[in-house]
């Protein structure tokens, strides 16, 4: 008792933290996809593709950046990195301070309806919820076990699996980058489809492969893995007409809440059945992404 007492003002102040860091991130994640569309005239699926592989740039280097800087300074030192991270906002805030995202109806004096305007996306943000959530389970499961897998279950060296997790991350923004672009070409539906039919077959086939073959498998499974990000979040912004900010707002709770349910499920599996049963089975479960994606109505079918 007297060391949970102890603990008890090191906890809330971390809670703190990481609350003012949620919102911080809230803050920009919402309203950022806005003016990208603002700045990317018709090729809105290009400009989330650049948005979104800086992204997962920095998740494939800042642990590397991290793991470099503890071992230079220890974690009481990391604080030495406050000054970068304060460069970059202010070169954000420069640049972006001058695209005005407000909504048109603020122009004509006209009150927003945000319950009328959601209303009638309804349908739509259901189907976004399916495509969403049925292949979560496999991203969340690759991404937050994936050193575990190599190192655990297939035996592989430490580094193996270390260096196997930024494969996957570095593959990720490579389909990113693609992605978003290839849907301004081809449509945004057909685009889904695509990613939606091959991810599944592409984790059956990393799953059942070992040594060079599975890196290689791993390579191309990160790219489509990673792909449907730009695609549904031009394909927001594509229905967005009014209130693009409120809307994006809710594909981000939808996108955050069910990547937090689909973890705590690809861990609680992994300790049933093992992990590779259970990319097996979050491989099966994506296949439920493809109706829902036939489901969309869009303007290029």
């Amino acid at each position: 008792t007297m060391s949970l007492l102890g603990a008890a003002p090191t906890i809330t102040v971390a809670s703190t933290l990481l609350l003012v860091m949620g919102n911080s991130s809230a803050a920009f994640h919402v309203p950022s996809p806005v003016k990208i569309k603002k700045v990317s005239g018709k090729y809105t699926g290009k400009g989330m593709s650049y948005f979104m592989f800086g992204g997962e740039m920095a998740r494939t280097l800042g642990p590397l950046v991290i793991t470099g800087a503890v071992s230079l300074w220890g974690l009481e030192g990391t604080w030495k990195l406050i000054p970068f991270g304060l460069v970059a906002s202010l070169i954000l805030y420069f640049k972006l301070r001058k695209i005005k995202i407000s909504s048109d109806l603020k122009r004509v004096h006209k009150k927003p309806q945000y319950w009328s305007s959601a209303k009638k996306l309804i349908p739509f943000f259901l189907i976004l919820i399916g495509i969403t959530f049925f292949r979560s389970i496999m991203k969340s499961g690759l991404t937050a076990f994936l050193p575990t897998f190599f190192y655990s279950e297939k035996g592989e060296t430490l580094w193996f699996a270390n260096s196997a997790l930024a494969v996957f991350q570095l593959a990720g923004a490579a389909g990113t980058l693609l992605s978003g672009t290839i849907s301004d070409r081809i449509g945004r539906k057909t685009a889904l489809l695509i990613i939606s039919m091959v991810t599944p077959f592409l984790m059956a086939l990393f799953v059942s492969s070992s040594g060079v073959w599975s890196f290689v498998f791993l390579l191309l499974l990160g790219v489509f893995v990673f792909a449907p990000g730009p695609v549904l979040m031009a394909l927001v912004q594509d229905v967005s007409k009014e209130l693009p900010v409120f809307m994006n707002s809710i594909y981000m709770t939808i996108s955050f809440g069910t990547s937090a349910v689909s973890v705590v499920f690809a861990g609680v599996l992994g300790d049933w059945v093992g992990l590779e049963q259970t990319y097996l089975i979050s491989a099966v479960i994506a296949i439920g992404a493809v109706p829902c994606v036939l489901l969309l109505k869009t303007k290029r079918e």
